[in-house]
């Protein structure tokens, strides 16, 4: 980790030149599940000479980026999405000719870099990004950040050098922000485990500022809204041939505790495996321990379970499945009482690998992963993180993540639980980790519906596929419809045993001005992830400006 507290945000390209971060400001719009956030950042060169500077930027993985654009002085140069080769081509001839040019690429989920050659000397550059994002309810939860910070990985980066973040715990810029709240959330309780606001009401206007104006760029913005009402929702809008559809359902079973829940299942074996890496020292190693002791508290005494630690080594603490009785939760709480962060670097992959081969023959089992996701993965289909979805399919393991810390690597943590049909929580040194642990039980023992029909008043053109939901959370349906549609959309939901859930609303039909529609871009965003063939990707993301 670098010692120069300077080197933050834009950085000349050879590593040289620092150009000091002036000012953000975050704007934010939540309209019932759906945001729009516009950050807007000032940088200067300080320099007596024209460089090409590098500045790299996190949004939430599933984020939608609208905009991008850049001010210098009286020049305003505005993004528009090409295909990767052909916009460094570009890039590279206009900086060869002497021009300004801006570049701006997704080097994983959640993780940009921006490239700005011919920087002019004492130049002031204005960053301007919007994106969008869906949300979710998990229960009465609905839980919303902004993430601030790059923390520093372990591991060697997949990309190249300038591209890598650099990092540094004593840099100590601030930011301001404006959150404007409409529709359903507006009946919330908003609180923050990360940061004091003010919450203000007046009219129909509900918005959220920092108590003190600003804070620093040292931890993540979370809100937590909390809402017992219903929260179906239908809405259409136009796309670019047609209309674009969204349902979210939030589908629930009959009120019955954890403990019911688990008594009335057979028998689970659930392996606890715990990154006891340095970064996550602190608040985070000891909200795992929490975690670890709340787990013990919510098994039947009929399950099993095992115990496994990692960081540059792995400590097999309770490497074979003990049943959860009481004199083995009483060895479980002493062994987890002295468990600490110092295990060295984050070998997460080869520990999970190991702990996924761990059980016996044609056993299933759940996994409860605890980390901070603080590691380098490439993001092809032959990278670590899909070798072990991979392999967690094939042994029929479900993978369920918590990612602890102020600055948790959501894409990892967030890959492996939806690629193995499990669930992730992130969780905040200043939030309770016991709510989140007992979702995740819930979760663990819920039965899976063997049947799932979304049922529209209009045949679509396509649908978003729904492969498994868990009750209590949300499910987003976007489907693609020639005509405007009317009506009323329906959820069937079986779960075997005569036990069928249902759920329905009414379309509200939104008419937003322009081409392509905020909704339209986050439907095309969904429907890329099912696109097999590279060309049909490039074709569609053109079309609809995704990264």
């Amino acid at each position: 980790m670098s010692k120069n507290y300077e080197r933050f945000g834009l950085w000349s390209e050879d590593g040289q030149c620092s150009i000091p971060l002036k000012g953000i400001y975050i704007k934010a719009e939540i309209q019932d599940l759906l945001s729009e956030v516009s950050v807007t950042q000032t940088f200067t060169n300080a320099e007596n000479n024209n460089i090409e500077a590098v500045y790299a930027f996190p949004l939430p993985v599933d984020a939608v980026l609208l905009s991008f654009s850049v001010t210098l002085n009286e020049r305003h140069l505005i993004g528009m999405v090409q295909e990767r080769k052909q916009a460094e081509d570009n890039y590279e001839e206009a900086i060869s000719e002497g021009n300004t040019a801006i570049m701006l690429q997704m080097v994983e989920a959640g993780l940009y870099t921006v490239n700005i050659g011919n920087l002019t000397k004492h130049e002031t550059a204005v960053i301007s990004f919007q994106y969008t994002q869906l949300h979710n309810w998990t229960d009465d939860i609905l839980r919303w950040h902004i993430p601030t910070v790059l923390a520093p990985r372990f591991g060697q980066p997949a990309i190249e050098l300038h591209q890598v973040p650099d990092v540094d715990i004593t840099v100590e810029h601030v930011y301001t922000l404006s959150v404007s709240i409409n529709g359903l959330l507006k009946r919330a309780h908003i609180d923050s485990p990360s940061h004091d606001i003010n919450v203000k009401t007046k009219d129909e206007n509900t918005t959220i500022q920092l108590k003190e104006g600003r804070a620093f760029l040292d931890r993540d913005l979370i809100l937590n809204f909390r809402l017992a009402s219903d929260k179906v929702s239908a809405v259409c809008d136009k796309d670019i041939e047609g209309y674009v559809a969204l349902a979210s359902f939030s589908p629930t079973l009959p009120n019955i505790t954890n403990n019911q829940l688990i008594n009335n299942k057979p028998p689970r074996l659930v392996k606890l495996l715990v990154d006891c890496s340095g970064s996550m020292l602190g608040e985070s190693i000891a909200q795992a321990r929490v975690a670890l002791l709340n787990v013990l508290e919510s098994m039947n005494e009929q399950d099993h379970f095992l115990l496994i630690r990692f960081g540059s080594s792995i400590a097999r603490d309770i490497p074979k499945p003990l049943q959860a009785t009481k004199d083995n939760i009483i060895h479980a709480r002493n062994v987890i009482a002295k468990m600490d962060a110092d295990l060295g670097g984050t070998e997460i992959f080869d520990a999970l690998e190991k702990t996924l081969n761990l059980a016996r023959k044609n056993e299933t089992a759940d996994i409860l992963l605890i980390t901070d996701g603080e590691v380098w993965d490439e993001t092809h289909e032959s990278s670590e993180t899909q070798k072990m979805i991979k392999l967690a399919n094939k042994n029929h393991q479900r993978i369920f993540t918590v990612g602890v810390g102020s600055s948790v690597s959501e894409r990892l943590v967030r890959e492996l639980a939806e690629g193995t049909k499990g669930s992730c929580e992130l969780v905040n040194p200043e939030e309770g980790m016991a709510e989140k642990i007992e979702r995740h039980f819930k979760r663990i023992y819920a039965d899976q519906a063997t049947s799932i029909i979304v049922d529209w008043p209009t045949q679509p053109i396509w649908q978003t596929p729904v492969q498994y939901f868990f009750t209590g959370d949300t499910l987003h349906v976007f489907a693609k419809f020639t005509k405007k549609p009317t009506g009323t959309v329906k959820l069937f939901a079986d779960f075997g045993n005569e036990q069928v859930m249902h759920q329905a609303a009414d379309i509200t039909a939104v008419e937003t001005a322009g081409d392509v529609t905020t909704l339209a871009r986050i439907a095309a965003n969904q429907k890329l992830k099912a696109i097999e063939y590279t060309e049909e990707k490039i074709a569609l993301a053109i079309k609809y400006q995704l990264m």
